[in-house]
């Protein structure tokens, strides 16, 4: 039980460092992960600034992922595993032909969902003059 205690103190430091002051869980901000993949692998209508937005939480998680106090914990590889598994569902639902951020940012910063509709379709071709690969439902 100590483990798991102090696995979620150092979490809830590296948190409030970082601005996730509402998220009492690692896993938390996986299950948000979750729901932004999933938003991505149907088809993303939202605007292009709750995109931003609602992928920041990847940015959290790699803070955490690359804390090297946390990776001495059992449950860290638990997580490891979540987000490795999500993050390759995220890959497969994005385009490798095209790019929202430049060369050098996080590869989940650059990358594109294949069906985009609505605002955000639109805002991809207004603001970063991408053509949505296939206009959602």
């Amino acid at each position: 039980m100590t483990d798991s205690i102090e696995f979620l103190r150092r979490y809830r430091e590296l948190a409030r460092s970082s601005g996730w002051r509402a998220v009492d869980s690692p896993f938390q901000l996986v299950d948000r992960w979750a729901e932004f993949v999933g938003l991505c692998t149907e088809d993303y209508d939202e605007t292009i600034y709750e995109y931003t937005n609602d992928r920041a939480v990847r940015d959290a998680l790699q803070i955490v992922l690359d804390d090297p106090e946390l990776a001495r914990y059992e449950r860290f590889d638990l997580l490891l595993e979540a987000v490795r598994s999500l993050d390759a569902q995220f890959l497969a639902a994005c385009r490798t032909d095209v790019a929202m951020a430049p060369a050098g940012s996080p590869w989940w910063q650059r990358c594109v969902p294949r069906t985009a509709s609505g605002e955000f379709a639109d805002d991809l071709r207004r603001l970063h003059g991408i053509e949505p690969a296939r206009d959602g439902p």
